[in-house]
């Protein structure tokens, strides 16, 4: 069972069903609850929606009253007979019990009373002195109990069962410790403590901030174990007299309103006024809506934070819901009711249940997809024949009516338009209806209808000229379309190999027309993709009209591609087809091989000897490492160094010494050989282990990034020892 939350304020909720609402705990009470503003704060009186206070534990005008300098402390107290408690840490939660007595007196002749209505749960003959009162429900099956221990001279009648009223006796204060107590007593003193309890179990709350006749308990950290004090009523050390309680505040509703007749996917407003109009400020932290279905089942608006509401004020409550559907879940026409909610200083939603508090109000609309709607199956190639369906359901319990049914459909850039409309009459009760329409040319009807993922949403006109969303499973859904001209099986064609960055080379693809009737285009390209992301675009092919069922090939020859790509480094790279259309915009090409990857070369290369490094070498030991470059180019070759990276077991760097080189001209070579002293000096880990290296030779290009050297033999393996 969960226990009440104390603290948590409500969040907003736009949707999901709420637990039904349990109306018996709004028709029978013991009379008053507690309000807390943490721990145990103020009650509220369900039966009547107003909040009234707890009491203190001793006659008004009672004199010479006070909390000592150990009033408020951690718990001393665990037995009670025929009870057990889930201590909840009571011995380490600092606040739990509250003593009020007579500072300097050993024995008074003065009572304790009851803080509030209740009934005893132990009370009379029980061998641990002590009173146990349930002051009634809490909230979520939990109930408010109050303890009194070492209690002296409980009257006779007061037995388990038995009625108690605010300020009634329940015995004396004492400074006698039975049960399981400990400490000492230096004052007699009123011992009492709050549970939250359910059967036989009861859990012990922090007391800081409980609301006594008006007055509220804090706690002072500064005082022996955080002895409190009692806002306008005492400081550490001085006493008080008893005051009078201040009366409950009377709450009132007006103004409550729904949107009525609203159909279920329309906005749907409420609103209500809460008025104080006597007694004492409300304590209130949020208000909201509780709509019940003409089935039974609730689900709650989305709430509305206020404060405590002081005596002759108001406060208004208004919200809008967006979708009236979507929010309740699953809501059919019928007879709705809205009641006002409140959450009280506990962290409890209480209903009002004073005059105005509900209404009702009418929903339309019922009607719901069974199967959702049916998009062709692999697809829609934009100038085929195609087809949409679904089917509908009335859940009303009286004819529905409506005049069509319509598909509302959604392209990639967002631009709607609607498929062909259905007209229909009146559905009976747990009659069907299906839609199902034809679309002989999608790309002509559409108009402008490219390839990509478009959504469909089923919707109906109802008898007052306006369209509406289904309710319902699979409503909206997406579907692909194709576009008009695909590539062949092959695919864009890239040269075999990889590319060399200074070498001319060719690109190719070849499209159809899969339209029924002549597709207009412009032009074809291909879209270049860097490693790094920036994108460049091929040589732009002009072309004319393509005739159904006809190919039309692209290619291009590239005399040398760094020089045309600029700053084109080795990497993948990627290659995407595209056409222009007779309005000026550049599309995707549908089909398979569309995009592709390719390999490009770098501008240096190594020689046929690749990287040269003993196979194995020691830590701490010296070795030789050598290789030669050669540019490929059709000119010179702008680099600023060379060097060898080792990199080992969990990433442990060593780097050979770097060897400055200046530009190398077309068709030149260049040699890097150093030494390498005490191998892994200086690594990037704290120790070059032993284990399996990568040696890698790379050079500096002159905006300060080292690149891997491409060609046969780099990188190579070895092992150190």
């Amino acid at each position: 069972m969960e226990q009440p939350n104390l603290t948590k304020t409500k969040k907003s909720l736009l949707s999901g069903i709420r637990k039904a609402i349990k109306t018996s705990l709004f028709l029978f009470f013991f009379g008053l609850l507690i309000s807390f503003l943490t721990s145990v704060k103020a009650p509220v009186d369900a039966a009547v929606g107003n909040p009234p206070t707890l009491g203190l534990p001793y006659a008004t005008g009672t004199t010479g009253v006070s909390m000592g300098v150990s009033g408020l402390h951690a718990g001393n107290f665990s037995a009670v007979p025929g009870y057990s408690y889930v201590l909840n840490g009571y011995s380490s939660v600092t606040n739990a019990s509250l003593d009020i007595g007579f500072v300097g007196q050993s024995s008074t002749s003065v009572h304790a009373v009851a803080l509030a209505n209740g009934t005893v749960l132990i009370g009379y003959g029980n061998s641990c002195n002590m009173v146990l009162i349930d002051y009634g429900d809490a909230g979520n099956g939990y109930h408010l109990w109050g303890e009194y221990i070492h209690m002296g001279s409980i009257p006779s009648t007061l037995t388990t069962g038995s009625s108690v009223t605010a300020g009634q006796t329940l015995g004396t204060p004492t400074t006698n410790y039975v049960c399981g107590e400990s400490g000492t007593s230096n004052f007699v003193h009123t011992h009492f403590a709050f549970l939250y309890g359910s059967g036989t179990t009861g859990t012990y709350q922090d007391m800081t901030s409980t609301v006594l006749c008006g007055h509220t308990v804090l706690s002072n950290s500064s005082a022996p174990n955080h002895g409190g004090t009692i806002d306008n009523l005492q400081s550490l050390t001085s006493a008080f007299t008893i005051p009078s309680c201040p009366s409950n505040p009377v709450i009132s509703i007006s103004n409550m309103n729904v949107t009525h007749e609203f159909m279920t996917d329309t906005a749907a407003s409420v609103s209500y006024t809460v008025n104080n109009t006597g007694g004492s400020t409300f304590g209130v932290q949020a208000l909201n809506v509780i709509f019940t279905s003409p089935n039974g089942s609730s689900f709650a608006g989305v709430a509305q934070n206020v404060s405590n509401l002081p005596v002759n004020s108001s406060v208004n409550f208004s919200e809008t819901l967006p979708n009236f559907a979507h929010e309740c879940g699953t809501c059919y026409a019928g007879t709705y009711t809205a009641q006002a909610e409140y959450l009280d200083g506990s962290g409890n939603w209480r209903l009002f249940t004073v005059s105005g508090n509900s209404t009702t109000f009418i929903v339309d609309g019922t009607v719901v997809m069974t199967n959702g709607v049916n998009t062709p199956s692999g697809g829609v190639m934009t100038d085929t024949s195609v087809s949409f369906s679904y089917t509908i359901e009335n859940k009303d319990s009286s004819t529905f009516g409506y005049n069509a049914l319509k598909l509302v459909f959604m392209t990639p850039s967002g631009r709607q338009f609607d498929s062909p409309v259905q007209n229909v009459s009146n559905l009976a009760t747990g009659a069907y209806q299906t839609y199902s329409q034809n679309i002989p040319n999608f790309a002509n009807w559409c108009t402008d209808c490219y390839a990509g993922t478009y959504a469909a949403t089923a919707e109906y006109l109802d008898p007052w000229g306006t369209w509406h969303n289904i309710v319902g499973p699979g409503n909206p859904v997406n579907f692909s379309v194709w576009g008009t001209v695909v590539t062949d099986p092959n695919g864009v064609i890239t040269p075999s190999g990889g590319v060399m960055t200074d070498t001319s080379v060719n690109f190719s693809f070849n499209i159809e027309n899969k339209d029924s009737s002549t597709f207009g285009y412009n032009a074809l390209k291909l879209v270049f993709t860097t490693p790094s992301g920036r994108q460049f675009d091929s040589p732009v092919q002009n072309v004319s009209n393509l005739a159904t069922g006809a190919y039309q090939l692209y290619s291009q020859n590239i005399p040398n591609f760094a020089n045309w790509c600029t700053d084109c480094y080795a990497g993948t790279y990627t290659a995407q087809a595209m056409y222009l259309d007779p309005w000026g915009t550049w599309h995707n090409i549908v089909g398979p091989g569309n995009l592709v990857s390719f390999s490009v070369w770098g501008t240096v290369v190594m020689d046929p000897n690749g990287l040269i490094v003993p196979s194995s070498i020691s830590r701490g030991g010296n070795a030789t490492t050598s290789f030669n470059i050669e540019n490929k180019d059709s000119s010179t070759f702008g680099y600023n160094a060379l060097r060898v990276e080792f990199v080992g077991p969990n990433g442990a760097t060593f780097e050979a010494p770097t060897q400055n080189v200046s530009n190398l001209p077309t068709g030149s070579f260049q040699s890097y050989s150093q030494s390498i002293t005490n191998f892994g000096s200086g690594c990037s880990v704290s120790t070059c282990t032993s284990g399996t290296y990568t040696a890698t030779a790379e050079f500096l290009d002159p905006w300060g990034t080292w690149h891997t050297i491409i060609g046969p033999g780099n990188p190579v393996t070895i092992t150190v020892n």
